[in-house]
């Protein structure tokens, strides 16, 4: 089975000092804004939200000379797949 991993990027928000975003807003539109994209996609629909999403990180990740992958890294948690479907079983 394929090994996922997620990442809170609020949470690797918060930990990058310096980093002065849209005012301190950490809303994805003021991010988008922040980084020039004003007005791409529509907001609040899962596809467009994550898109925006990745290109927020790529341009924090390039503004501190890492990848993307080297500032998510650290804050990368497993997701636990068999307690993640007996929670959905009991939905379901």
């Amino acid at each position: 089975m394929v090994a996922w991993k997620y990442v809170d990027t609020l949470d690797v928000l918060k930990q990058i000092d310096g980093v002065k975003v849209a005012d301190g807003c950490a809303k994805l539109q003021c991010l988008r804004a922040a980084c020039g994209r004003a007005g791409a996609g529509r907001s609040h629909r899962a596809l467009d939200d994550a898109i925006v999403l990745g290109d927020v990180v790529c341009n924090i990740a390039a503004t501190m000379g890492v990848t993307a992958e080297a500032l998510l890294r650290p804050f990368a948690s497993s997701l636990d797949m068999s307690a993640a479907l007996a929670s959905l079983s009991v939905l379901l």
